[in-house]
This record gives C-alpha cells, sequence and structure tokens, in this order.
C-alpha cells in the first residue's frame, strides 16, 4: 500500500513538473509558432529582398501590401518567426489580429441637412462586412448622392481589413473618403496601414468601436489620423472620439466637403467637420469624451 502510495506520489510530482516546464517554455502570445502573422518591410527596395527571402525560408505568402504600407500576411513556423525578425529588412512582425463590425445604428439623428452638396467629384469607399458594408452603402448613398460608391468586403481580420485599405489607396483617384466600420484589439500593423492610406490623401471614418469601451483601446480608431466616430453616447467614449454620427454618415459628410474642396487634405477636412459640429447636446458623457456631434448642414 505504501509502495503504490509512493507510486502515485511520483507520478504526481514528474506530471506537475511536466505542466510547470509545459508552462515555463510557452512561447510569448506574439511568438506562438504556426500563427498568422503580419511582417511589415522597410521601403523599398529592401521590401522586395524581404520578401524573397520569406520564400526561400519557405513561407507562403497569403497577402502582399504595397501602398498603405510594405508588409505581407502568412502563417509562419517558429524557425520563420525568428528568421525574418533578425532580417534588417523587416521593421517589425506583429500577430494578425481579430476585426468585428460596428453594432450599427441606431446613429444620431440631429445631424443638420446637407444642403445644395451632393459629393460629386468624390469617391467613397464603404470597407465593412457583409449586411454592414450594404448598411454603410445605403448611407452614403442617402447622404452624398452625387459620390461614387464602390463597397468593398473586409471580414474577420486585420490582414483582410489592411488588403482592403490597400487596395482602396491603389485605387484612388482624386478626392477619397472611405468609411470604416470595423475594428479590433490594438494592432500596430492595421493603424500603421491606416496612417499610410490618409498620408496618400483618403478621409478616414471610423468606427470608435461600439463596445462599452474607450475608443483608444481599438484599432485603427485609437490613431490620431482618422475621424474615430461615436454612435452610441453610452459604447462610445473616450478621448479618442471625434464627433458622434456613424462611419458612414461621417464619410458622407466629408464628402460633400471635398466637392467645393477637393484638394483639402484629410487633416483639413477632420479639422472642418470638428469646427462644425453641433457642441454641448449630449448629455452623461463619460469624462474625457468630446461633446460633439456631426452637422451636416454646416
Amino acid at each position: 500500500m505504501r509502495r503504490t502510495l509512493a507510486a502515485a506520489v511520483a507520478v504526481l510530482a514528474i506530471s506537475s513538473l511536466a505542466v510547470a516546464a509545459r508552462a515555463v517554455g510557452a512561447p510569448p502570445a506574439d511568438q506562438r509558432p504556426d500563427e498568422h502573422y503580419l511582417v511589415v518591410l522597410r521601403r523599398a527596395p529592401a521590401a522586395a529582398a524581404a520578401l524573397r527571402h520569406a520564400r526561400a525560408i519557405g513561407v507562403h505568402v497569403d497577402r502582399e501590401y504595397h501602398h498603405a504600407l510594405d508588409g505581407f500576411a502568412a502563417v509562419l513556423s517558429a524557425a520563420q518567426l525568428t528568421a525574418l525578425r533578425a532580417d534588417p529588412a523587416v521593421e517589425y512582425v506583429v500577430a494578425d489580429g481579430t476585426v468585428t463590425p460596428d453594432a450599427g445604428g441606431p446613429y444620431r439623428g440631429d445631424v443638420g441637412t446637407s444642403g445644395s452638396a451632393t459629393g460629386a467629384g468624390v469617391t467613397a469607399y464603404p470597407i465593412d462586412c457583409g449586411a454592414h458594408g450594404t448598411e454603410a452603402a445605403g448611407l452614403l448613398r442617402y447622404w452624398a448622392p452625387g459620390a461614387r460608391v464602390h463597397p468593398v468586403t473586409a471580414c474577420g481580420t486585420a490582414s483582410a481589413v489592411i488588403a482592403a485599405i490597400d487596395r482602396v489607396t491603389a485605387e484612388r483617384r482624386g478626392p477619397t473618403v472611405v468609411s470604416l466600420g470595423l475594428s479590433g484589439e490594438p494592432n500596430r500593423a492595421l493603424d500603421e496601414a491606416v496612417a499610410g492610406s490618409v498620408a496618400a490623401g483618403l478621409v478616414y471614418a471610423v468606427t470608435a468601436g461600439n463596445r462599452d469601451r474607450d475608443a483608444c483601446g481599438w484599432s485603427p480608431g485609437r490613431s490620431s489620423a482618422v475621424i474615430t466616430v461615436g454612435a452610441n453616447p453610452w459604447r462610445d467614449f473616450g478621448p479618442c472620439v471625434t464627433l458622434f454620427a456613424g462611419p458612414p454618415v461621417v464619410a458622407a459628410a466629408a464628402a460633400l466637403y471635398l466637392e467645393s474642396h477637393p484638394g483639402a487634405r484629410p487633416a483639413a477636412v477632420k479639422a472642418w467637420l470638428i469646427a462644425n459640429a453641433t457642441k454641448g447636446v449630449l448629455h452623461n458623457l463619460r469624462e474625457g469624451t468630446p461633446n460633439r456631434v456631426l452637422n451636416l448642414g454646416a
């Protein structure tokens, strides 16, 4: 009986040590092998060299990015991850992330009237998933009937959203607005893709998250380059919120402004929307949240 008990204790001790060893040896969340990663590269010609290196070590690249940023997305083994992080042509590697759509309306209704402007001469891209994209496109067409509206589908992952951002950045001709109704946990690559697209001249109205959490905790709404739009004053809050309405309605307002100011840079469009917003009409906002609602009639 004592031998049996001693054996059982020994087995338990060995098992506990094995569990402890696995716990100690488990890699951090951004270093787990055989997961999907975003690899951001230094600018050309380094980017081309890094892609050749990746393929030489057996990486199957499933998305390439060349416009909003230079990089690619791929599943990486532990060895591939280590090799790419050591490549001087690679700026950084981050794990891909999950993105989800804004919950949608009801958006703030006191948005004024658009007057005689229609958004003529402006291109609008609603980037969203499924029925959310259909809703966003409908709102853009309603509020900016003169704009050319081209819906772009992106679902599920930051890598998919970056691909959409990269596409619209490449396609951009003339004044362009983007309604982005997708967000996720903080992701450096997603933030930098949006910032790169804004630097190319595109105006972004992005969701604040609509998930009862500080907007500064979501990508890409935490980026200062974009217009971060709250849909619900009780679920969207924090200093990263630019104003309230709904991303497609704000994108439409930007299109109306760009019709008569086609050369305006994104920062100027954002500043104009802030300056002309209706102020002080929201109640019980959380501390630090700007009390601004879109005014389409400004």
